[in-house]
C-alpha cells in the first residue's frame, strides 16, 4: 500500500512537470529559439540549465523515478518553469517537502474585504455552502438551494458541478469556472495526497464526466481567490456573485463558500427569491 501511494505521487509529479514544461515558451523565459520544434514548450535540457541541475537528474525527476530531492533544488526547478505560488506549493507537496502556507498573509485582507461588502444581516440571505476537505457537502442554506438547485442527493460540490445538468445550464461562464474549480481542487489535494478519498472523487468523475477528464488532465493548479460567477436563473434572471472562501477550522477541514451579490440588482433579485421560497409562492419580479 505504501509503495502504491509513492508510485501514484511520483506519477502525478511526472505528469505535472511535463504539463508545466509544455505550457512555458522559451521566449517568455528569455531563451533564444533556433530551428523548428516538434513539440511545444521547453525542452528538458533547457529546464535543467535554467535550474542549474544536470539534464539526467531532471529527466529522472520528470520521469517519476525514486530519487531524493532538496528544497533548494525543487525551488530552482520551480523558478526555471516560471511557476506561480500555487503551482510551486503543489510541486513541493508532490516532492514531499512541507512549506508554510503561501496564502495566509492575504487572509486578513480578504476578511476585511468581505466585512466591507457584507452587513451582518446580509449573511442570512447570501447563498452559502459548507464543505469538508474533500469538498463533501456538509450543509447548504435555502438561498443556495434556490439559486443552484442543490438537493439532498448532491453530496460533493465538485461532483455536483460536473454532473448536475442545472449547473451546466445556469453558469454563464461555465468553462472558466470549471477550470478554476478543478485547479483549486488539485491544489487542495496535494496536502492530503495519500488520502484515497481525494482520489475516489477524481476517479468517480473520470467515469462520469468527459469534460472533467479534459480539464483535469491539463494539470492546472490555482490558489483560492475571490472571483466572479454569473448565473442565469430561470425565475429571476441574471445574477452575479463575488465568491469568497472562509476557513472555519484551524486544521482546514471545514470551509464556508459564500456567494456575495455583486451589485444591487442581484441583491434585489435574491430578496425576491427568498420571499418566494418562504411564502412557497411563484416568483414575481417587480
Amino acid at each position: 500500500m505504501v509503495e502504491q501511494r509513492k508510485c501514484r505521487r511520483r506519477a502525478e509529479l511526472s505528469h505535472f512537470l511535463r504539463s508545466c514544461r509544455a505550457r512555458r515558451s522559451p521566449a517568455e523565459l528569455g531563451l533564444e529559439v533556433s530551428g523548428r520544434r516538434r513539440t511545444p514548450g521547453l525542452r528538458r535540457e533547457e529546464v535543467a540549465v535554467l535550474a542549474g541541475v544536470g539534464t539526467s537528474w531532471y529527466t529522472w525527476l520528470e520521469q517519476g523515478r525514486d530519487i531524493k530531492v532538496s528544497e533548494s533544488v525543487v525551488r530552482a526547478v520551480s523558478r526555471a518553469l516560471g511557476l506561480d505560488d500555487a503551482e510551486e506549493k503543489y510541486l513541493f507537496g508532490l516532492a514531499g517537502i512541507s512549506l508554510p502556507n503561501y496564502y495566509s498573509e492575504k487572509s486578513d485582507d480578504l476578511l476585511q474585504n468581505l466585512q466591507d461588502t457584507l452587513l451582518m444581516d446580509d449573511l442570512l440571505s447570501v447563498p452559502a455552502i459548507m464543505i469538508d476537505r474533500f469538498w463533501g457537502i456538509l450543509a447548504v442554506n435555502d438561498t443556495a438551494r434556490g439559486v443552484f438547485d442543490y438537493t439532498d442527493l448532491h453530496t460533493n460540490a465538485l461532483v455536483t458541478f460536473f454532473t448536475n445538468p442545472v449547473c451546466r445550464v445556469r453558469y454563464i461562464n461555465w468553462e472558466e469556472i470549471a477550470r478554476a474549480t478543478v485547479a483549486q481542487y488539485r491544489a487542495d489535494m496535494v496536502q492530503y495526497f495519500d488520502d484515497g478519498r481525494f482520489h475516489a472523487v477524481v476517479e468517480d468523475l473520470r467515469r462520469r464526466s468527459p469534460e472533467f477528464v479534459r480539464i483535469w488532465d491539463s494539470h492546472e493548479v490555482r490558489k483560492p481567490e475571490v472571483h466572479v460567477e454569473e448565473i442565469e436563473h430561470p425565475g429571476i434572471g441574471r445574477l452575479a456573485f463575488d465568491v469568497h472562501l472562509w476557513k472555519l477550522s484551524a486544521n482546514d477541514n471545514i470551509r464556508l463558500v459564500l456567494h456575495v451579490p455583486n451589485g444591487g440588482d442581484t441583491k434585489r433579485k435574491i430578496g425576491v427569491l427568498l420571499r418566494s421560497l418562504n411564502d412557497r409562492a411563484p416568483i414575481s419580479l417587480p
